[in-house]
């Protein structure tokens, strides 16, 4: 079966049985309604931009903004937004880990990542935590409205840039090699499987980040899931593999 690609500046496609193409997720809404957007990002002027761009657009309508992690779970969670414009380089909570809490709780809700970042294993893992796109702050306010539009119609969307950088590292093998499964791991689930191989608690651990035991949890559930680990030996044996952590630690 043939699958639709609709060229919108970036990548953007639908996937349809017997293809690995780019995708399609369901429409939903009135062509009528306003799409509603929550913009995430620390950076004052960088929210203050987009949000100056955006309302002046009149099928935008931008219901907040706010400037960590989990400020945009709470308000994506109160308001369901269509969009969240969201930096992945934020205080707080590791905005990866966000992404994915987001799209477990309100799969209506795209995420398009905004940022600074231009590097494969960023993009890497907001697609892994369920990202619907990803542009570089360099790109023009006209592509960003287009993104806007292209996810909330239910497309993924990743800027030109994005998508060579992507083709590149698939063309050079990079995203087979086995000592990039790490990659796979946002910084905090990072921070967790260390201090795991280096015999604390959950409990423990918790108080050191700052966070509850539940969070602690989820993360190490999600990260033994992205490695294929089954037991604290495996997450162990792995943090000595790839020089997490050392005998020494």
């Amino acid at each position: 079966m043939t699958s639709r690609i609709t060229s919108l500046g970036g990548w953007a496609g639908e996937r349809t049985e017997g293809c690995n193409c780019l995708w399609r997720r369901s429409t939903k809404g009135s062509e009528m309604d306003p799409i509603k957007v929550l913009i995430a990002d620390d950076q004052d002027i960088a929210r203050e931009g987009v949000r100056a761009f955006l309302e002046r657009q009149p099928h935008i309508s931008v219901i907040g903004e706010v400037a960590c992690g989990e400020e945009a779970i709470r308000k994506a969670k109160r308001f369901r937004p269509d969009v969240i414009v969201m930096e992945i380089c934020m205080t707080g909570a590791c905005a990866i880990d966000a992404i994915a809490e987001i799209k477990q709780k309100s799969r209506r809700t795209q995420v398009l990542v905004l940022t600074l970042q231009n590097d494969p294993a960023s993009v890497m893992q907001v697609m892994n935590a369920g990202g619907d796109g990803y542009l570089l702050k360099s790109t023009s306010a006209k592509e960003l409205l287009m993104a806007i539009e292209t996810v909330h119609q239910g497309y993924a969307y990743f800027s030109p840039v994005i998508s060579s950088v992507m083709i590149k590292r698939r063309a050079l093998g990079g995203s087979e090699k086995p000592e990039s499964r790490q990659e796979m791991l946002s910084k905090r689930e990072l921070e967790v499987l260390k201090l795991i191989a280096e015999g604390y608690r959950n409990k423990e651990i918790a108080e050191k980040l700052f966070v509850s035991v539940r969070t602690v949890t989820t993360h190490r559930e999600r990260l033994m899931k992205k490695l294929n680990l089954h037991s604290t030996y495996e997450i162990v044996r792995f943090a000595w593999a790839n020089g997490i952590v050392s005998l020494k630690e």
